[in-house]
């Protein structure tokens, strides 16, 4: 898949199992992903194979916390999975979301995250 503007040519990869692995912008590498199985990411590399983030899981396929520039956060789900607020070691709310009643993101406290994927907390 690509997307095309005047500056930029965003592009990603995905594996024979339809999972982004790859992102790429203007033909250079930006992120990586790296997958368990078809729904649960467990990691995200930067453009130099740095590490950006890392998920775990309990039960399910629902990440349950993730680990972003070292600092731990805790994803609280709705009945379908869906994360409604994000949570830091101390229990501070750092982001919020809402949806619609047809799973469109309709208010997202922390608008700066640059990946709703990623669930970045920038």
């Amino acid at each position: 898949m690509q997307i095309k503007t005047p500056e930029l040519a965003i592009s990603y990869r995905h594996n024979a199992l339809g999972n982004r692995v790859t992102k790429l912008i203007n033909g250079q590498v930006v992120e990586q992903y790296l997958w368990k199985d078809l729904t649960r990411l467990l990691v995200v590399y930067d453009g130099q194979g740095n590490l950006k983030q890392r998920f775990e899981y309990t039960l399910g396929r629902t990440p349950t916390s993730f680990t972003q520039s070292g600092q731990r956060y805790f994803i609280q789900t709705d009945h379908l999975g869906s994360p409604r607020v994000i949570t830091d070691n101390s229990g501070n709310i750092v982001k919020t979301i809402s949806y619609d009643s047809y799973g469109n993101i309709i208010e997202d406290s922390n608008l700066n995250s640059k990946s709703r994927l990623a669930l970045q907390v920038d």
